[in-house]
């Protein structure tokens, strides 16, 4: 039977990691300062023109591709005032890149949010899975998935030309 005691009296200062999500936009109340995430998403499909050329997403010719995300972190009872943030993109070949490294500053009371709004532009030079890494000093607390899909659009198939002119 495990021992719940040990567990209660275990105390972990914070911050704490309270929403780590992908979404479409971030709007925030003019009155309160309250951040509503619209569209939480985790996948993405990108469609392509029938004209794109053919090369199109590749090593040479990427895509970009706009991310938007938000973070969200609660002080705890941890006395720092400011933690360093680093957050790193894995492409699905393994590839590794920094998005963001800052201070973020954090509020002193416990309940108190420190919030990061994401808006970055990935290259992608193909589809599948990509990870993004959010560590806090040093800490990996999230890991957030996001599938980039890529398709093309067909082409029109082309029908004869009729004439109703007779002769």
């Amino acid at each position: 039977m495990p021992n719940h005691k040990n567990l209660s009296e275990k105390k972990t200062a914070g911050p704490y990691l309270a929403a780590a999500i992908f979404c479409e936009t971030i709007i925030e109340d003019k009155q309160d300062n309250v951040l509503s995430a619209i569209r939480i998403i985790d996948t993405f499909t990108m469609t392509l023109a029938a004209s794109t050329p053919p090369d199109v997403p590749s090593e040479k010719n990427r895509l970009p591709v706009n991310v938007n995300g938000l973070l969200i972190f609660k002080t705890g009872s941890s006395t720092k005032k400011t933690h360093a943030l680093r957050i790193v993109m894995q492409s699905p070949s393994g590839k590794r890149g920094k998005v963001l490294e800052e201070t973020i500053p954090f509020p002193p009371e416990p309940q108190a949010s420190a919030n990061v709004r994401l808006a970055t532009t990935i290259a992608v030079k193909e589809g599948g899975l990509f990870w993004m890494d959010v560590f806090l000093d040093t800490k990996r607390l999230a890991r957030m998935p996001l599938m980039i899909h890529i398709q093309r659009q067909e082409l029109a198939p082309h029908s004869p030309i009729k004439s109703d002119a007779t002769s």
